[in-house]
C-alpha cells in the first residue's frame, strides 16, 4: 500500500516544518508536501477503480456521514478562504451503504467546491433533503461555472478544470462509479459566473 510511506513522510514533512527554516526551505518543503498529497490522492482513486470494495452495505445516518466529510475537509476549506453553510434536513431516513466510500464521494466534491473559489472566496453550501423515496446530498460553490466543452466529459477518467499541476482528474469519475455502486444517481447544475451545485440521490433505506 502507497499510503503508509505516503504517511510516514507527511509526518515528517510536518516536522520539519516546525524547525527554523529560510523561505527557499519552507517552499522547498510545500513544493514536497503538494506533490504528496497528489500521489496519495491519486492512488486512493486508482484503488477505488481498479478494486471493488466487498464491504458490506448498512444503514447509515446521512447527516452523520456528511459532518464527518466536512470535518475531514476543515483544513481545506480554512486555507481555502471559504465560508461554510449547512442546511441538513432533520429526521431524514437512513440510507444503505459503506461509510468510507460515500465519505470520498463527499469530501471529492467538496474539495472540488473549494477549489472552484480559490483565490476569490465565496460560500461553500452542503445541504440534504428528502426527495420522495430518495434522500438527496447537495453541494453548491459560488464559483466561475464549469466551461460547456468539459460539461459533456465531466464524469469521464482524467477529465478536470483545474490547471495543470493540479488534480488528478479522477475525482469526479470515482465519484460517479460510487454513487452507482450504491444505486444513487448524480447531476449537476452550472453557470458562467454563477457557481455549481452537484447533487447526489440515494435511495433511502427500507
Amino acid at each position: 500500500e502507497l499510503n503508509t510511506p505516503l504517511t510516514y513522510i507527511m509526518g515528517n514533512l510536518e516536522l520539519l516544518e516546525a524547525q527554523k527554516l529560510d523561505s527557499a526551505q519552507r517552499e522547498m518543503l510545500s513544493s514536497i508536501a503538494r506533490g504528496s498529497e497528489r500521489i496519495k490522492s491519486l492512488a486512493q482513486s486508482l484503488l477505488a477503480f481498479s478494486r471493488p470494495s466487498h464491504e458490506d452495505m448498512v444503514p447509515l445516518a446521512l447527516n452523520e456521514l456528511i459532518e464527518r466529510s466536512l470535518e475531514l475537509c476543515h483544513y481545506q476549506i480554512l486555507k481555502g478562504g471559504v465560508r461554510l453553510e449547512k442546511s441538513l434536513a432533520p429526521d431524514l431516513p437512513r440510507v444503505t451503504g459503506v461509510s468510507n466510500q460515500l465519505e470520498m464521494a463527499l469530501i471529492n466534491l467538496t474539495v472540488n467546491a473549494v477549489h472552484a473559489m480559490e483565490g476569490t472566496g465565496g460560500k461553500l453550501t452542503v445541504s440534504s433533503a428528502l426527495k420522495g423515496p430518495e434522500v438527496e446530498i447537495a453541494v453548491s460553490d459560488e464559483g466561475p461555472g464549469i466551461p460547456d466543452d468539459i460539461q459533456p466529459t465531466l464524469f469521464e477518467p482524467f477529465v478536470t478544470t483545474k490547471p495543470a499541476g493540479k488534480g488528478t482528474g479522477l475525482g469526479l469519475s470515482t465519484v460517479l462509479m460510487i454513487v452507482e455502486r450504491h444505486q444513487g444517481k448524480i447531476d449537476f447544475k452550472t453557470a458562467p459566473g454563477a457557481g455549481t451545485t452537484f447533487r447526489i440521490r440515494l435511495p433511502a433505506a427500507t
